[in-house]
Protein backbone atom coordinates (compact mmCIF):
# COMPACT_ATOMS: atom_id res chain seq x y z
CA UNK A 1 0.00 0.00 0.00
CA UNK A 2 1.39 3.24 -0.70
CA UNK A 3 2.01 5.32 2.32
CA UNK A 4 0.83 8.97 0.37
CA UNK A 5 -1.74 10.11 2.51
CA UNK A 6 -2.04 9.96 6.35
CA UNK A 7 -4.79 7.78 6.27
CA UNK A 8 -2.89 5.15 4.18
CA UNK A 9 -0.14 5.31 6.71
CA UNK A 10 -2.44 4.70 9.04
CA UNK A 11 -3.96 1.82 7.81
CA UNK A 12 -0.49 0.37 6.86
CA UNK A 13 0.84 0.77 10.43
CA UNK A 14 -2.71 -0.93 11.92
CA UNK A 15 -2.14 -3.74 9.31
CA UNK A 16 1.67 -4.37 11.02
CA UNK A 17 0.78 -3.96 14.49
CA UNK A 18 -2.17 -6.16 14.10
CA UNK A 19 0.47 -8.59 12.42
CA UNK A 20 3.10 -8.08 15.28
CA UNK A 21 0.60 -8.53 18.06
CA UNK A 22 -0.11 -12.21 16.10
CA UNK A 23 3.34 -12.62 16.03
CA UNK A 24 3.85 -12.27 19.20
CA UNK A 25 1.37 -13.90 20.66
CA UNK A 26 2.31 -16.81 18.67
CA UNK A 27 5.68 -17.08 19.92
CA UNK A 28 4.06 -16.53 23.56
CA UNK A 29 2.20 -20.01 23.27
CA UNK A 30 5.42 -21.21 21.64
CA UNK A 31 7.36 -20.03 24.73
CA UNK A 32 5.11 -21.09 27.30
CA UNK A 33 5.17 -24.57 25.43
CA UNK A 34 8.84 -24.53 25.98
CA UNK A 35 8.80 -23.62 29.16
CA UNK A 36 6.12 -26.51 30.14
CA UNK A 37 8.88 -28.84 28.40
CA UNK A 38 11.78 -27.52 30.06
CA UNK A 39 9.75 -27.63 33.40
CA UNK A 40 8.61 -31.34 32.71
CA UNK A 41 12.47 -31.92 31.59
CA UNK A 42 13.69 -31.03 35.22
CA UNK A 43 10.70 -32.99 37.29
CA UNK A 44 11.79 -36.26 35.40
CA UNK A 45 15.22 -35.83 36.32
CA UNK A 46 14.78 -34.71 39.55
CA UNK A 47 12.73 -38.09 40.22
CA UNK A 48 15.60 -40.18 38.13
CA UNK A 49 18.12 -38.21 41.00
CA UNK A 50 15.66 -39.66 43.67
CA UNK A 51 15.72 -43.02 42.32
CA UNK A 52 19.62 -43.49 41.98
CA UNK A 53 20.01 -41.83 45.42
CA UNK A 54 17.64 -44.58 47.06
CA UNK A 55 19.68 -47.39 44.98
CA UNK A 56 22.96 -45.70 46.42
CA UNK A 57 21.26 -45.74 49.27
CA UNK A 58 20.43 -49.51 49.18
CA UNK A 59 24.35 -50.78 48.02
CA UNK A 60 25.78 -48.80 50.94
CA UNK A 61 23.45 -50.65 53.16
CA UNK A 62 24.22 -53.85 51.59
CA UNK A 63 28.00 -53.43 51.87
CA UNK A 64 27.30 -52.44 55.64
CA UNK A 65 26.19 -56.07 56.06
CA UNK A 66 28.42 -57.75 53.29
CA UNK A 67 29.66 -61.31 54.38
CA UNK A 68 32.20 -61.88 51.93
CA UNK A 69 35.05 -60.04 50.20
CA UNK A 70 33.85 -60.91 46.58
CA UNK A 71 30.36 -59.70 47.34
CA UNK A 72 32.16 -56.56 48.79
CA UNK A 73 34.18 -55.74 45.78
CA UNK A 74 31.03 -56.65 43.89
CA UNK A 75 29.32 -54.10 45.89
CA UNK A 76 32.18 -51.31 45.28
CA UNK A 77 31.72 -51.67 41.27
CA UNK A 78 28.17 -51.21 41.73
CA UNK A 79 28.50 -48.39 43.77
CA UNK A 80 30.99 -46.67 41.81
CA UNK A 81 28.45 -47.17 38.26
CA UNK A 82 25.74 -45.77 40.76
CA UNK A 83 28.00 -42.71 41.81
CA UNK A 84 28.87 -42.22 37.72
CA UNK A 85 24.89 -42.28 36.83
CA UNK A 86 24.25 -39.61 39.51
CA UNK A 87 27.08 -37.81 38.22
CA UNK A 88 25.53 -37.56 34.86
CA UNK A 89 22.27 -37.10 36.66
CA UNK A 90 23.05 -33.89 38.18
CA UNK A 91 24.58 -32.81 35.56
CA UNK A 92 21.62 -33.35 33.28
CA UNK A 93 20.28 -31.86 35.92
CA UNK A 94 21.83 -28.87 35.86
CA UNK A 95 21.54 -28.43 32.44
CA UNK A 96 17.31 -29.11 32.72
CA UNK A 97 17.11 -26.12 34.99
CA UNK A 98 19.50 -23.66 32.98
CA UNK A 99 16.99 -24.49 29.83
CA UNK A 100 14.30 -23.95 31.75
CA UNK A 101 15.72 -20.86 33.61
CA UNK A 102 16.01 -19.48 29.98
CA UNK A 103 12.36 -20.83 28.91
CA UNK A 104 11.15 -18.48 31.93
CA UNK A 105 12.79 -15.46 30.77
CA UNK A 106 11.63 -15.99 27.08
CA UNK A 107 8.05 -16.31 28.56
CA UNK A 108 8.46 -13.30 30.94
CA UNK A 109 9.97 -10.91 27.70
CA UNK A 110 7.36 -12.67 25.25
CA UNK A 111 4.71 -11.60 28.01
CA UNK A 112 5.60 -8.26 28.31
CA UNK A 113 6.12 -7.93 24.67
CA UNK A 114 2.23 -9.00 23.84
CA UNK A 115 1.35 -6.55 26.55
CA UNK A 116 2.82 -3.99 24.35
CA UNK A 117 1.53 -5.39 20.93
CA UNK A 118 -1.87 -5.01 22.16
CA UNK A 119 -0.89 -1.24 23.35
CA UNK A 120 0.47 -0.93 20.00
CA UNK A 121 -2.62 -2.60 18.35
CA UNK A 122 -5.52 -0.51 20.05
CA UNK A 123 -3.40 2.44 19.35
CA UNK A 124 -2.94 2.12 16.15
CA UNK A 125 -6.90 1.28 15.91
CA UNK A 126 -7.21 4.35 17.10
CA UNK A 127 -5.48 6.21 15.07
CA UNK A 128 -6.31 4.88 12.18
CA UNK A 129 -9.81 5.04 12.69
CA UNK A 130 -9.21 8.83 13.33
CA UNK A 131 -7.67 9.45 9.62
CA UNK A 132 -9.80 7.87 8.29
CA UNK A 133 -12.34 10.39 9.81
CA UNK A 134 -10.72 12.91 9.15
CA UNK A 135 -9.71 11.98 5.44
CA UNK A 136 -13.83 11.61 4.92
CA UNK A 137 -14.43 14.93 6.22
CA UNK A 138 -11.50 16.56 4.28
CA UNK A 139 -12.84 14.88 1.10
CA UNK A 140 -16.06 15.97 1.98
CA UNK A 141 -15.67 19.55 2.94
CA UNK A 142 -12.19 20.23 1.48
CA UNK A 143 -11.12 18.35 -1.29
CA UNK A 144 -14.99 18.64 -3.12
CA UNK A 145 -15.59 22.10 -2.70
CA UNK A 146 -12.01 23.29 -3.96
CA UNK A 147 -12.85 20.64 -7.17
CA UNK A 148 -16.16 21.95 -7.26
CA UNK A 149 -14.75 26.07 -7.37
CA UNK A 150 -12.09 24.80 -9.49
CA UNK A 151 -14.58 23.29 -12.21
CA UNK A 152 -16.80 26.52 -11.96
CA UNK A 153 -13.60 28.98 -13.13
CA UNK A 154 -13.20 31.18 -14.91
CA UNK A 155 -17.21 31.75 -13.72
CA UNK A 156 -16.12 31.63 -9.89
CA UNK A 157 -13.49 35.03 -10.74
CA UNK A 158 -15.61 36.74 -13.02
CA UNK A 159 -18.59 36.27 -10.49
CA UNK A 160 -15.95 37.88 -7.88
CA UNK A 161 -15.43 40.38 -10.76
CA UNK A 162 -19.20 41.33 -10.85
CA UNK A 163 -19.49 41.59 -7.30
CA UNK A 164 -17.15 44.79 -7.25
CA UNK A 165 -19.57 46.14 -10.25
CA UNK A 166 -22.86 45.19 -8.38
CA UNK A 167 -25.65 47.30 -7.67
CA UNK A 168 -25.01 45.90 -3.54
CA UNK A 169 -20.83 47.20 -3.92
CA UNK A 170 -21.97 50.83 -5.23
CA UNK A 171 -24.71 51.25 -2.97
CA UNK A 172 -22.17 50.47 -0.20
CA UNK A 173 -19.74 52.80 -1.47
CA UNK A 174 -21.90 55.23 -1.74
CA UNK A 175 -22.98 54.99 1.84
CA UNK A 176 -19.33 54.68 3.20
CA UNK A 177 -18.61 58.21 1.20
CA UNK A 178 -21.69 59.69 2.81
CA UNK A 179 -21.09 58.93 6.07
CA UNK A 180 -16.83 59.28 6.05
CA UNK A 181 -15.64 62.65 4.66
CA UNK A 182 -12.52 61.72 2.46
CA UNK A 183 -10.06 63.21 4.40
CA UNK A 184 -11.55 61.19 7.07
CA UNK A 185 -11.32 58.33 4.84
CA UNK A 186 -8.13 58.97 3.56
CA UNK A 187 -6.44 59.37 7.07
CA UNK A 188 -8.21 55.88 8.19
CA UNK A 189 -6.98 53.75 5.38
CA UNK A 190 -3.23 55.13 5.64
CA UNK A 191 -3.63 53.41 9.40
CA UNK A 192 -5.58 50.74 8.32
CA UNK A 193 -2.90 50.01 5.31
CA UNK A 194 -0.12 49.88 7.63
CA UNK A 195 -1.57 47.24 9.92
CA UNK A 196 -2.15 45.04 6.87
CA UNK A 197 1.30 45.34 5.78
CA UNK A 198 2.46 45.03 9.27
CA UNK A 199 0.54 41.58 9.66
CA UNK A 200 1.85 40.54 6.08
CA UNK A 201 4.59 41.34 7.39
CA UNK A 202 4.69 39.21 10.10
CA UNK A 203 3.40 36.41 8.55
CA UNK A 204 6.47 36.64 5.99
CA UNK A 205 9.03 36.39 9.41
CA UNK A 206 6.66 33.58 11.00
CA UNK A 207 7.15 31.27 7.56
CA UNK A 208 11.01 31.85 7.16
CA UNK A 209 11.51 31.37 11.24
CA UNK A 210 9.08 27.97 10.59
CA UNK A 211 11.55 27.54 7.44
CA UNK A 212 14.30 27.52 9.79
CA UNK A 213 13.62 25.53 12.21
CA UNK A 214 12.73 22.89 10.14
CA UNK A 215 15.67 22.94 9.08
CA UNK A 216 17.11 22.83 12.72
CA UNK A 217 14.89 20.07 13.60
CA UNK A 218 16.08 17.84 10.60
CA UNK A 219 19.84 18.70 10.88
CA UNK A 220 19.40 18.12 15.11
CA UNK A 221 16.99 15.67 15.88
CA UNK A 222 17.08 13.48 13.27
CA UNK A 223 13.89 11.32 11.97
CA UNK A 224 11.60 12.82 14.64
CA UNK A 225 12.88 15.94 13.89
CA UNK A 226 12.31 15.17 9.88
CA UNK A 227 8.79 14.97 11.36
CA UNK A 228 8.29 17.89 12.89
CA UNK A 229 9.45 19.69 9.92
CA UNK A 230 7.29 17.89 7.55
CA UNK A 231 4.80 18.61 9.97
CA UNK A 232 5.41 22.25 9.57
CA UNK A 233 5.44 22.31 6.13
CA UNK A 234 1.89 20.24 5.70
CA UNK A 235 0.27 22.83 8.17
CA UNK A 236 0.53 25.64 6.04
CA UNK A 237 0.20 23.92 2.92
CA UNK A 238 -3.07 22.94 4.65
CA UNK A 239 -4.14 25.99 5.73
CA UNK A 240 -3.51 27.41 2.07
CA UNK A 241 -6.10 24.07 0.88
CA UNK A 242 -8.59 25.10 3.53
CA UNK A 243 -8.88 28.76 2.83
CA UNK A 244 -9.96 27.58 -1.35
CA UNK A 245 -12.40 25.77 -0.08
CA UNK A 246 -13.72 28.45 1.65
CA UNK A 247 -13.74 30.68 -1.18
CA UNK A 248 -17.63 29.86 -2.02
CA UNK A 249 -18.85 30.95 0.67
CA UNK A 250 -16.44 34.35 1.30
CA UNK A 251 -18.42 35.36 -2.07
CA UNK A 252 -21.87 34.81 -0.60
CA UNK A 253 -20.05 36.55 2.70
CA UNK A 254 -19.30 39.23 0.84
CA UNK A 255 -22.51 40.06 -0.78
CA UNK A 256 -24.34 40.13 2.42
CA UNK A 257 -22.19 42.44 3.95
CA UNK A 258 -22.32 44.81 0.86
CA UNK A 259 -25.72 44.76 1.49
CA UNK A 260 -26.17 45.16 4.95
CA UNK A 261 -23.71 48.45 4.72
CA UNK A 262 -25.81 49.76 2.30
CA UNK A 263 -29.06 49.27 3.82
CA UNK A 264 -28.07 50.57 7.21
CA UNK A 265 -29.94 52.93 9.49
CA UNK A 266 -29.32 56.35 8.24
CA UNK A 267 -26.93 58.88 10.44
CA UNK A 268 -29.48 60.75 12.88
CA UNK A 269 -29.26 64.54 12.23
CA UNK A 270 -27.95 65.09 15.62
CA UNK A 271 -25.02 62.46 14.54
CA UNK A 272 -24.93 64.86 10.88
CA UNK A 273 -25.09 67.74 12.45
CA UNK A 274 -21.86 66.62 15.21
CA UNK A 275 -19.92 65.77 12.44
CA UNK A 276 -20.49 68.69 10.09
CA UNK A 277 -19.56 70.68 12.89
CA UNK A 278 -16.53 69.19 13.46
CA UNK A 279 -15.57 69.56 10.17
CA UNK A 280 -16.01 73.26 10.02
CA UNK A 281 -13.58 73.34 13.45
CA UNK A 282 -11.30 71.10 11.60
CA UNK A 283 -11.49 73.01 8.57
CA UNK A 284 -10.52 76.66 10.76
CA UNK A 285 -8.20 74.98 12.84
CA UNK A 286 -6.44 73.53 9.41
CA UNK A 287 -6.08 76.75 7.98
CA UNK A 288 -5.13 78.34 11.03
CA UNK A 289 -2.16 75.60 11.00
CA UNK A 290 -1.43 76.46 7.86
CA UNK A 291 -1.05 79.93 7.97
CA UNK A 292 0.85 78.94 11.25
CA UNK A 293 3.14 76.90 9.46
CA UNK A 294 3.15 79.33 6.21
CA UNK A 295 4.86 82.00 8.77
CA UNK A 296 7.54 80.13 9.91
CA UNK A 297 8.93 78.89 6.37
CA UNK A 298 8.65 82.44 5.35
CA UNK A 299 10.81 83.24 8.38
CA UNK A 300 13.24 80.92 8.36
CA UNK A 301 14.00 81.78 4.40
CA UNK A 302 14.34 85.74 5.70
CA UNK A 303 17.08 84.22 7.61
CA UNK A 304 18.52 81.83 5.29
CA UNK A 305 18.25 84.59 2.68
CA UNK A 306 20.22 87.07 5.45
CA UNK A 307 22.91 84.32 6.26
CA UNK A 308 23.60 84.53 2.56
CA UNK A 309 23.89 88.69 2.06
CA UNK A 310 26.19 87.78 5.29
CA UNK A 311 28.17 85.74 3.62
CA UNK A 312 28.79 87.52 0.65
CA UNK A 313 29.29 90.82 2.31
CA UNK A 314 32.91 92.39 2.90
CA UNK A 315 33.75 92.18 6.39
CA UNK A 316 33.48 95.89 7.40
CA UNK A 317 29.04 95.12 6.21
CA UNK A 318 28.59 91.81 8.05
CA UNK A 319 28.39 93.71 11.52
CA UNK A 320 24.67 95.61 10.43
CA UNK A 321 23.62 92.72 8.93
CA UNK A 322 24.53 90.34 11.83
CA UNK A 323 22.11 92.54 13.69
CA UNK A 324 19.45 92.12 11.52
CA UNK A 325 19.49 88.68 11.15
CA UNK A 326 19.22 88.16 15.15
CA UNK A 327 16.38 90.51 14.91
CA UNK A 328 14.56 88.21 12.47
CA UNK A 329 15.92 85.12 14.63
CA UNK A 330 14.17 86.88 17.56
CA UNK A 331 11.01 87.38 15.55
CA UNK A 332 11.46 83.25 14.74
CA UNK A 333 10.03 82.30 18.28
CA UNK A 334 6.33 83.98 18.54
CA UNK A 335 6.17 82.63 15.02
CA UNK A 336 6.74 78.87 16.36
CA UNK A 337 5.12 79.03 19.21
CA UNK A 338 1.83 79.75 17.54
CA UNK A 339 2.79 77.20 15.28
CA UNK A 340 2.92 74.55 18.24
CA UNK A 341 -0.24 75.87 19.34
CA UNK A 342 -1.40 75.40 16.09
CA UNK A 343 -1.28 72.42 15.63
CA UNK A 344 -1.83 71.31 19.04
CA UNK A 345 -5.60 72.75 18.23
CA UNK A 346 -5.27 71.09 14.70
CA UNK A 347 -4.82 67.56 16.17
CA UNK A 348 -7.47 67.98 19.39
CA UNK A 349 -10.06 69.35 16.47
CA UNK A 350 -8.77 66.41 13.87
CA UNK A 351 -9.57 64.18 17.51
CA UNK A 352 -13.34 65.62 17.89
CA UNK A 353 -13.81 65.11 13.71
CA UNK A 354 -13.00 61.45 13.96
CA UNK A 355 -14.73 60.92 17.32
CA UNK A 356 -18.13 62.46 15.71
CA UNK A 357 -18.27 59.76 13.29
CA UNK A 358 -20.54 56.87 15.15
CA UNK A 359 -18.45 53.88 16.29
CA UNK A 360 -21.01 51.70 13.91
CA UNK A 361 -20.07 53.69 10.70
CA UNK A 362 -15.87 53.46 11.48
CA UNK A 363 -17.06 49.33 11.41
CA UNK A 364 -18.78 49.79 7.97
CA UNK A 365 -15.74 51.06 6.49
CA UNK A 366 -13.52 48.71 7.68
CA UNK A 367 -16.56 46.44 6.52
CA UNK A 368 -16.25 47.55 3.26
CA UNK A 369 -12.75 48.08 3.13
CA UNK A 370 -12.11 44.25 4.22
CA UNK A 371 -14.80 43.68 1.68
CA UNK A 372 -12.62 45.15 -1.46
CA UNK A 373 -9.68 43.46 -0.25
CA UNK A 374 -11.14 39.70 -0.17
CA UNK A 375 -12.72 40.37 -3.41
CA UNK A 376 -9.23 41.49 -5.14
CA UNK A 377 -8.51 37.94 -3.68
CA UNK A 378 -11.07 36.12 -4.69
CA UNK A 379 -10.77 37.58 -8.23
CA UNK A 380 -6.69 35.92 -8.24
CA UNK A 381 -8.03 32.29 -7.98
CA UNK A 382 -7.20 31.03 -11.11
CA UNK A 383 -7.27 27.10 -11.83
CA UNK A 384 -3.44 27.49 -12.23
CA UNK A 385 -3.26 28.74 -8.49
CA UNK A 386 -6.05 26.45 -7.37
CA UNK A 387 -3.86 23.39 -8.79
CA UNK A 388 -0.29 24.81 -7.39
CA UNK A 389 -2.58 24.99 -3.73
CA UNK A 390 -3.54 21.42 -4.05
CA UNK A 391 -0.46 20.12 -5.65
CA UNK A 392 1.55 21.76 -2.87
CA UNK A 393 -0.88 19.89 0.04
CA UNK A 394 -0.72 16.83 -1.66
CA UNK A 395 3.02 17.12 -1.51
CA UNK A 396 3.35 17.86 1.92
CA UNK A 397 0.98 15.30 3.31
CA UNK A 398 3.47 12.73 1.26
CA UNK A 399 6.54 14.04 2.63
CA UNK A 400 4.48 14.23 5.81
CA UNK A 401 3.49 10.15 5.32
CA UNK A 402 6.85 9.25 4.64
CA UNK A 403 8.83 11.08 7.51
CA UNK A 404 6.14 9.35 9.93
CA UNK A 405 7.11 5.95 8.48
CA UNK A 406 10.83 6.14 8.62
CA UNK A 407 10.39 7.29 12.55
CA UNK A 408 8.06 4.16 13.17
CA UNK A 409 10.85 1.91 11.07
CA UNK A 410 13.66 3.57 13.17
CA UNK A 411 11.68 2.78 16.39
CA UNK A 412 10.77 -0.37 15.55
CA UNK A 413 14.16 -1.54 14.58
CA UNK A 414 15.54 0.13 17.90
CA UNK A 415 12.96 -2.02 19.70
CA UNK A 416 13.64 -4.84 18.00
CA UNK A 417 17.47 -4.66 18.63
CA UNK A 418 16.58 -3.88 22.22
CA UNK A 419 15.17 -7.41 22.52
CA UNK A 420 17.70 -9.17 20.96
CA UNK A 421 20.08 -7.23 23.67
CA UNK A 422 17.72 -8.80 26.43
CA UNK A 423 17.96 -12.21 24.80
CA UNK A 424 21.65 -11.92 24.57
CA UNK A 425 22.17 -11.05 27.97
CA UNK A 426 19.94 -13.26 29.52
CA UNK A 427 21.75 -15.80 28.04
CA UNK A 428 24.76 -14.74 28.89
CA UNK A 429 23.89 -14.20 32.39
CA UNK A 430 22.80 -18.12 32.26
CA UNK A 431 25.84 -19.26 30.50
CA UNK A 432 28.18 -17.28 33.13
CA UNK A 433 25.75 -19.27 35.88
CA UNK A 434 25.91 -22.82 34.05
CA UNK A 435 29.66 -22.23 33.93
CA UNK A 436 30.32 -22.09 37.44
CA UNK A 437 28.14 -24.81 38.45
CA UNK A 438 28.77 -27.17 35.85
CA UNK A 439 32.75 -27.06 35.96
CA UNK A 440 33.54 -29.78 37.67
CA UNK A 441 31.14 -32.13 36.01
CA UNK A 442 32.75 -30.88 32.61
CA UNK A 443 36.33 -31.57 34.15
CA UNK A 444 34.80 -34.73 35.07
CA UNK A 445 33.31 -35.53 31.76
CA UNK A 446 29.72 -35.83 33.49
CA UNK A 447 28.79 -33.83 30.57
Amino acid sequence: MANDTIKDFTAAELTAATTALGAAEADLTDAAKKAGDAATEVDTVAKQITGETSTGAAIRLKLATAPTAPEVAALADELLQHEIRLHVLQAKAAAAQYQATLARARVSRASAAVARAKQAATDAQRASDEAAAQDTDWQKNVTAAVVLLRNRNPAFSAAAIAAKASSAYVDAQQRVEQDVPQPLRDDARVRATALRDGVTQAAAAETIAETSAADAYKAHEGESGAVVAARLDFERKRARLLGLADAERQLDEISVTLRGIATAPALSSAARNRRDSAKLSTAAALAAFNKANQDVKDQEKKIADKQTEIDAAAPANKPPLELEKAALVTALTPLADALAAATTARDAASDVYEDSIPEETWRRLSAFDDAIWRLDTLIALTNATIDTVRTDYANAEKALAAALKKEVDGRRAIADAEAKLAIARDTAASERERGQTQLLAALRGDV
